[in-house]
């Protein structure tokens, strides 16, 4: 429900579509020590619009994941860079590079309340809508 979040996921699907081949992409998916789960769904998602803007399956450009520790780029793949430590609420970094050059996009999560401003500006703006299903990118404009 993070609206950054949501409009990282829409500005690196841009991206994404229009990076040539020979960039390599790299997620960097930062948590508190307590959280289990790796890559998050964050990164999950934010790999998805990825691969979404580059007409290809999650599944079939998926690199390796690097788990508190240092790793190198799979090429033609998205590598993810998972650290699971200290009481960090959540980052996330999205690298695209190649031998010349980097682009680099982040989010910082700082407090859980933005997880329930997300969900409160949401049931805002649905409740102001007739039926239907939505998602944040409605919500946000993005479609």
């Amino acid at each position: 429900m993070s609206l950054g979040i949501n409009l990282l996921e829409y500005i690196i699907n841009i991206l994404s579509k229009k990076i040539p081949n020979d960039y390599q992409i790299g997620i960097s998916d930062d948590h508190h020590r307590m959280k289990v789960d790796f890559p998050s769904g964050t990164a999950l998602m934010l790999a998805n619009a990825i691969a979404k803007g580059k007409n290809k399956k999650l599944a079939s450009i998926k690199g390796k994941f690097f788990v508190n520790k240092k790793g190198n780029f799979n090429n033609n793949k998205i590598n993810f860079f998972i650290t699971r430590k200290g009481k960090t609420i959540g980052k996330h970094n999205i690298l695209f590079s190649n031998n010349i050059e980097s682009i680099e996009l982040k989010h910082t999560a700082y407090s859980r309340e933005l997880f329930a401003n997300g969900a409160l500006n949401a049931a805002i703006w649905i409740s102001k809508k007739n039926k239907g299903l939505f998602n944040m990118q409605d919500m946000l404009g993005l479609k």
